[in-house]
């Protein structure tokens, strides 16, 4: 084998060594892909979801949990916002040094997304366990999210750049404008749960409070042990009252015995009323049985009567044409007498001797 030869096997191994290497880094990347898309858009469906009933019943399941995840907020939320401010200025002086700094900030902003991604969680479950709702409290949440999609989307530009090590002008967008949209939400929620703005007030004696909210509070104070006096009094006068009102009360349960005496003596009559009535109801069932009975024999006395009535009609005809026959026998038989009757003979007249 020449030298020619070997330096021609040395570059094709190298080759395949680096094209090994490209496969892997691509699968790599797309797997990171997937990964960060799949948790972005998780909290995405998650918020949108957030009033429904399906995230009721998921925190209703273990509120220990729930309750001990949306406590972990405030915590999880500074690990994120810290990395980012770490790339965000290291992105910065990376891009004042005109190619001169080269920060890595690959790892760091992927630990960012993905920490975001459970203090997003975190702060879901623990606005809907405070009963934080309102536009104000929405726009938190929504530009909390969007800053995080603005990350993510980000760490893939950079991930998937072919030149300048992923620092060009798209991933420099994606960057600032989420860190922009996490200091306004973090605006936002100084001021819903601190009640702190940007600029102090003019009475402000302290970064914590103001000499005037302190006599404010004592004059309030004041005005609350006045009124503690005042109920103090009324309280006294409310209990001569429920004494009163408990004699009553006793006055009130003697008469109610009384009645309930009353009421078993009358229940006592009314079982005996009862008990007579339903030996009425049975004699007068078996008296309705009877007339039920009478009502039969006297529906059939009465067809019986009908049918001879039919029958004495029948004789009665039959009575008259007999009757007929007879009178015409009886016309028939004179007749007869009439025809059979000998003639009377002539008186003989006796002559005189």
């Amino acid at each position: 084998m020449t030298d020619h030869e070997a330096e021609d096997d040395e570059v094709l191994v190298s080759t395949e060594e680096t094209t090994d290497v490209e496969e892997q880094g691509r699968a790599g990347r797309i797997f990171l892909t997937l990964l960060v898309l799949a948790l972005v858009i998780t909290v995405g469906v998650f918020a949108y979801l957030r009033n429904g009933e399906f995230f009721a019943e998921l925190l209703a399941k273990d509120s220990w949990k729930s309750r001990l995840i949306g406590n972990l907020h405030p915590i999880l939320a500074m690990i994120p916002l810290g990395l980012i401010t770490g790339v965000v200025v290291a992105e910065i002086a990376g891009w004042l040094s005109f190619g001169k700094f080269h920060p890595m900030t690959r790892l760091t902003l992927f630990l960012a997304v993905i920490t975001g991604t459970l203090a997003a969680a975190s702060g879901l479950v623990f606005m809907k366990l405070e009963g934080n709702s309102g536009p104000t409290w929405n726009a938190y949440l929504w530009f909390g999210i969007g800053s995080l999609v603005a990350f993510a989307l980000a760490y893939l530009t950079k991930i998937w750049a072919v030149n300048a090590r992923g620092r060009g002008v798209v991933y420099a967008i994606f960057l600032l404008g989420g860190a922009a949209a996490l200091v306004y939400g973090g605006l936002i929620y100084g001021q819903q749960v601190h009640r702190y703005t940007i600029e102090p007030a003019e009475d402000l004696g302290t970064p914590y409070g103001a000499i005037r909210s302190e006599r404010e509070a004592s004059a309030r104070l004041a005005q609350l042990e006045t009124k503690g006096q005042s109920l103090s009094t009324d309280l006294s006068k409310k209990n001569g009252e429920i004494a009163n009102l408990t004699k009553s009360a006793g006055a009130l349960q003697t008469s109610l015995n009384q009645e309930k005496q009353k009421f078993a003596g009358a229940s006592k009559e009314l079982a005996t009323t009862r008990k007579s009535l339903s030996e009425v109801k049975k004699q007068q069932a078996g008296t309705m049985k009877q007339v039920e009975q009478a009502k039969k024999q006297a529906a059939n006395l009465k067809k019986a009567l009908e049918e001879a009535k039919k029958r004495e009609a029948e004789l009665q005809k039959k009575a008259g044409a007999m009757s007929n026959e007879v009178n015409q026998l009886k016309k028939a038989l004179e007749e007869a007498k009439k025809v059979e009757a000998p003639k009377p003979e002539p008186a003989k007249v006796e002559q005189p001797e």
